[in-house]
């Protein structure tokens, strides 16, 4: 048999070998967490903070005081009464939301007193404002 004293002992190569990928490993994870965090933050940025007000009746207008004090604009998409989407007007016509700011929202029609009506605001980042409120 042949002795080689130069070579390192299986023991030592697969220490060798397990440390290389444990790091290479590690070094992956870290520049891919942190790669999907820039995504998410860029995607997403600061969090919505959107909350209903108030709302008003007549017999022709719902009125909804949508607030936003979050530090991001927000955009309706849709809004549905009564699980039926309608159509909604806003004094500027522009159905965004500035940060740290509110805005009314009509939706015309013909209302009864004495009726409960379940609302739903959706806005274009898929959050959504709901809601049950009976018209006195």
């Amino acid at each position: 048999m042949l002795k080689n004293t130069k070579a390192i002992s299986a023991v030592l190569s697969t220490l060798i070998f397990l440390t290389v990928i444990l790091g290479a490993a590690i070094l992956l994870y870290s520049l891919v967490n942190e790669n999907i965090e820039n995504v998410i933050d860029s995607h997403y940025g600061k969090p919505l903070k959107l909350l209903i007000g108030n709302i008003a009746f007549n017999k022709t207008c719902i009125t909804i005081h949508i607030l936003n004090t979050g530090e991001r604009d927000a955009t309706i998409d849709k809004i549905y009464l009564n699980k039926e989407q309608r159509t909604f007007n806003t004094i500027d016509n522009n159905p965004k939301i500035e940060a740290n700011n509110n805005k009314d929202i009509y939706i015309y029609g013909h209302y009864n007193c004495g009726c409960t009506f379940e609302i739903k605001v959706i806005f274009e980042s898929g959050y959504s404002l709901w809601t049950m409120e009976k018209y006195h």
